[in-house]
């Protein structure tokens, strides 16, 4: 699922992401469990993958004047 949503992103807007978000089981068991992947496993390498999807689309926003520059970089995400 995770595969397509990049590649449905990556199609219609192809400079927005520079990178992949690599297979991984914790995406299946976490749409399992109805938990976000970040509480199903915060420190997974799917979680990280996310992080890093999340952080270049901010970091391009901010680029773009949609974002304030800072504050972005260190973001806090909620205990699970």
């Amino acid at each position: 699922m995770h595969r397509t949503f990049v590649e449905l992103l990556a199609g219609g807007c192809p400079e927005l992401l520079s990178g992949t978000v690599p297979e991984s089981a914790d995406f299946p068991e976490a749409i399992a469990a109805g938990r976000p992947i970040h509480y199903h496993k915060p420190r997974g390498a799917a979680a990280r993958a996310m992080d890093g999807v999340a952080d270049e689309l901010l970091d391009r926003l901010a680029a773009l004047g949609l974002l304030p520059a800072s504050g972005i970089s260190g973001r806090r995400r909620p205990d699970p």
